[in-house]
């Protein structure tokens, strides 16, 4: 049985911090691999560039195995793309695999808001990041059920990158090198 990270999002830009958590994660927990499974149609997020430029974005930033970028959802006639559906999906398409759902504590908190969220926690062990702007209280809802997982804190979002490239601020460092070129090549967040 593989021991497989699903670390979901628009990725909208990825950037330095999706990676460091992921790496983290990856080897806290001992996990075989993870993949960064880009939304196609996110149902509760509006998303900036396509895609097929945000599939590309994970591509270029990850250094490779045991990092995978995944268009899994692509694959799925899911309209809109319900993480809940998707992870399930996954588990019957690769039967061995234990399945560890990765997420922030800021998408996190809004857990009910979601589809069958329910049914994540009998699909997936569902691994939280706490992240400064959305802190757990100590005795949250669902604390025997999710795997807390500490790891640096990042202070980094897609939507200040976004919010830098329309002021035509820098950048670097906040994205892979190859990301930014590719941003700026493409004429993407202006």
């Amino acid at each position: 049985m593989k021991k497989i990270g699903i670390f979901g999002g628009t990725f909208d830009p990825p950037h330095i911090g999706h990676f460091l958590i992921a790496r983290d994660i990856y080897e806290k927990l001992e996990l075989d691999e993870i993949y960064f499974l880009v939304s196609y149609r996110p149902p509760h997020r509006k998303v900036r560039a396509s895609f097929e430029h945000r599939l590309k974005m994970v591509e270029l930033m990850l250094p490779g195995p045991p990092f995978y970028a995944s268009d899994f959802e692509s694959k799925l006639n899911f309209a809109p793309t319900y993480t809940v559906l998707v992870l399930a999906e996954w588990k019957k398409r690769r039967k061995n695999n234990e399945i560890y759902f990765i997420m922030g504590s800021d998408q996190f908190v809004n857990i009910e808001s979601w589809y069958e969220y329910e049914m994540l926690f009998d699909i997936a062990k569902v691994v939280v990041c706490e992240r400064k702007k959305a802190p757990l209280n100590k005795n949250f809802k669902f604390k025997n059920k999710v795997i807390l997982v500490n790891t640096r804190i990042i202070e980094i979002s897609a939507k200040e990158i976004r919010k830098r490239i329309k002021k035509n601020k820098s950048i670097h460092l906040f994205v892979h090198p190859e990301v930014e070129t590719y941003i700026f090549k493409k004429g993407l967040y202006k």
